[in-house]
C-alpha cells in the first residue's frame, strides 16, 4: 500500500497544484488581478475557460487514484468544454461559451477571438483527458501525454526565445498563454508518472543499470540547449559580440555539456557493470558453497517442487539410502518412483508447506528402490522462486 501511495505522489502534487493555479487565474478574473491572468507582462493572458479546464484537469489527475468514478466525470466535463472551444474555430461559429461567466475587454493580445482559448490548448486538454480516461490502456495512454509535453515545450521554447511565430499555431486562432504553457507541462509529466512501471516510461524509471544510466542526462539535455539558446539571444539583442560567434560558441558549449554527461554516463556504466559482475562472482561462490554443505550434509536431504513433487536435487546420503542413483531421481516426481509408502502422507506434508511456509519433525515413512520401508522424521522449508 505504501509502494501505491508513493507511485501516485507526484501526479496528486501536480494535480493539487494546477488546480489551485487555475483557481487564482479565475479569481484574477472576477477580481480584475492582471497578474494572476498573465504571469509576464505584455503577454497574451489565460481565459477564464480555459482556467476552469486547468480546475476540471487537476481536480481529475488528484482524484484518479482514489475516486475513479468522480475523475472520469470531471475529465469527461474537461473534454466537452476543449471540445466546444475547438469546434468553434474548425466551424468559425459561436456557441456562446467564450464569454459565458465573465466579458474580455475588447483589443486583448494575441487575441482572434475574445475569452476563447487557443485552438493548441483545448487539443491538449481533450489529450491529457482521454489519456486520463484510458487507463486500461497506459502505452496510448503515455503517447498522448507526451505528445502534450512536446506542444508545452514548444511554447515554453518560444517565449523563452521570443519567437512569436512558433506561437501562432494558426493564423485565426488565439496564442496559448505563457502559464498555460507551463500547466500543460507539468500535467504532462503527472499523467506520464501514473505508469512509471509500463510503456514509454518503463526504462526511464527502471530501477535497473538502463534506468539510473537514463535519468542523468535525459534532463540536461531537454535544459541545457535551451538554456545556452536563451544565453545566445540574450547577447545578441545587447550586441555584444556578432550573431555568428554567439551561434558558433553555443554550438561548442552544446557539444560539450552532452559529450560530457555522454562521459560520466559511459563511466556510470562502466562502475555499474563492475558491481554486478562482483555480484554474480559472489553469487557463484555462494550457490558453491551451498552445493557442497547440501551434498556433504549427513542428513538426507532433496530439493523438490511442492505440488509435484517432482526432484530437482537430491544429496549424497538420500541417494545412497533410498538405493536410487541421482540421475534415476532428478527430475522425476516421488509419485513416479513411488518413494512414500502411502502417498497421501506425502500430499498431507505438501498442504501444510503452503499453509505456514513449512513444516518440522513430521514422520513420515518412505520406500526404498528395493521395496524396504524406512521411516524419517521430516523437515520441510518452502523456498519461493519467482
Amino acid at each position: 500500500m505504501k509502494e501505491r501511495a508513493d507511485h501516485y505522489k507526484l501526479p496528486v502534487i501536480i494535480g493539487a497544484f494546477t488546480l489551485i493555479s487555475g483557481a487564482l487565474v479565475i479569481l484574477g478574473w472576477l477580481c480584475n488581478i492582471t497578474l494572476l491572468k498573465a504571469i509576464i507582462p505584455g503577454t497574451v493572458e489565460m481565459k477564464f475557460n480555459t482556467a476552469l479546464t486547468f480546475c476540471l484537469t487537476g481536480a481529475a489527475l488528484l482524484l484518479y487514484p482514489i475516486k475513479e468514478t468522480s475523475s472520469k466525470i470531471l475529465s469527461v466535463m474537461g473534454i466537452s468544454i476543449a471540445l466546444l472551444s475547438g469546434l468553434q474555430y474548425l466551424l468559425n461559429i459561436s456557441f456562446g461559451i467564450d464569454q459565458l461567466f465573465v466579458t474580455e475587454a475588447e483589443g486583448a493580445l494575441f487575441t482572434t477571438h475574445l475569452g476563447r482559448m487557443s485552438l493548441i490548448s483545448a487539443i491538449a486538454f481533450i489529450l491529457l483527458h482521454l489519456s486520463l480516461l484510458f487507463r486500461r490502456h497506459s502505452l496510448l495512454s503515455q503517447m498522448m501525454a507526451a505528445l502534450v509535453t512536446i506542444i508545452a515545450y514548444q511554447s515554453i521554447v518560444a517565449y523563452c526565445l521570443g519567437v512569436k511565430s512558433l506561437l501562432l499555431w494558426h493564423k485565426t486562432a488565439t496564442v496559448m498563454a505563457v502559464n498555460t504553457a507551463i500547466l500543460f507541462f507539468l500535467l504532462s509529466i503527472g499523467v506520464l508518472t501514473l505508469y512509471p512501471g509500463k510503456g514509454l516510461c518503463r526504462l526511464f524509471f527502471s530501477k535497473k543499470s538502463a534506468g539510473i544510466i537514463l535519468r542523468r542526462p535525459l534532463p540536461i539535455a531537454a535544459v541545457i540547449p535551451l538554456l545556452l539558446t536563451i544565453a545566445e539571444h540574450s547577447l545578441s539583442r545587447l550586441q555584444i559580440s556578432s550573431p555568428e560567434l554567439l551561434s558558433s560558441l553555443n554550438v561548442i558549449f552544446t557539444t560539450l555539456v552532452l559529450c560530457t554527461f555522454i562521459l560520466l554516463s559511459s563511466k556510470q556504466a562502466d562502475e555499474l557493470e563492475q558491481q554486478q559482475e562482483k555480484a554474480k562472482s559472489k553469487l557463484s561462490e555462494l550457490e558453491q558453497k551451498f552445493a557442497t554443505f547440501f551434498q556433504s550434509n549427513p542428513v538426507a536431504s532433496t530439493i523438490s517442487t511442492v505440488v509435484e513433487g517432482r526432484y530437482i536435487a537430491v544429496n549424497d546420503r538420500f541417494s545412497m539410502e533410498m538405493g536410487y542413483s541421482k540421475e534415476e531421481l532428478i527430475g522425476r516426481t516421488s509419485r513416479e518412483l513411488a518413494t512414500f509408502k502411502d502417498m497421501k502422507e506425502r500430499d498431507k506434508i505438501a498442504a501444510l508447506v503452503l499453509a505456514n511456509k513449512g513444516c518440522y519433525g513430521e514422520e513420515v515413512q518412505f520406500q526404498k528402490k528395493s521395496g524396504e520401508v524406512i521411516t524419517y522424521s521430516a523437515s520441510v522449508v518452502l523456498i519461493e522462486i519467482d
